[in-house]
């Protein structure tokens, strides 16, 4: 034999007896669900509808859970418009996890949001464990336990409580637990 085949033969047995092997049954495996479909950083959305602007969402990361149908956002800034595209609600946020099937969603950490139409302001304080969530069925937006609340108004009226649910169905907003603060209330002939 030559010395290259036998120095070949060599190499193959080495690699035989001391090659590596994948253990696929490791049960501290990560799970598939786990693990995005998609992944954006320094993201923009817009979604418009027959060539106008609707909303548009931007942020630092965008996960699309395909298997649990649900969407993640961190650290995130939206704009709502009306029909001229002039901005008319606006916010930031922590984190939001959102379910893709209904459109429910989970708002953790701080929210920040304004109307520029209605002239108020909103922030929800949620720390580690608290937030908002959103029915989107029910249009409803209501207060994790531990969440506090604040409003004001371009009028300086300004109100706080523990805790707060507000339909938009209904148009009506409920504080609850520990409310303090000034409210000017609207009359007939406010703008």
């Amino acid at each position: 034999m030559r010395p290259f085949t036998l120095l070949a033969i060599g190499f193959c047995l080495l690699f035989a007896f001391t090659g590596c092997t994948l253990d696929l049954t490791n049960s501290s495996s990560v799970n598939p669900d786990d693990i995005p479909l998609l992944v954006m950083e320094d993201f923009v959305q817009t979604t418009t509808q027959e060539g106008r602007k609707l909303y548009s969402v931007q942020g630092k990361r965008y996960e699309n859970f395909n298997a649990r149908q649900e969407i993640r956002l961190k650290e995130f800034s939206f704009q709502e418009y009306d029909s001229e595209g002039t901005v008319v609600s606006e916010g930031r946020a922590e984190k939001a996890t959102i379910k893709t099937k209904s459109n429910d969603a989970r708002i953790e950490g701080t929210l920040q949001a304004k109307s520029s139409k209605q002239g108020v302001a909103l922030t929800v304080e949620g720390g580690a464990s608290g937030g908002v969530d959103w029915n989107n069925d029910e249009k409803r937006m209501s207060t994790v336990e531990g969440s506090r609340v604040r409003l004001s108004k371009n009028d300086g009226s300004r109100i706080s409580a523990q805790g707060m649910v507000l339909s938009l169905k209904t148009n009506e907003l409920v504080l609850e637990k520990a409310v303090t603060g000034l409210w000017k209330a609207e009359t007939k002939n406010d703008d």
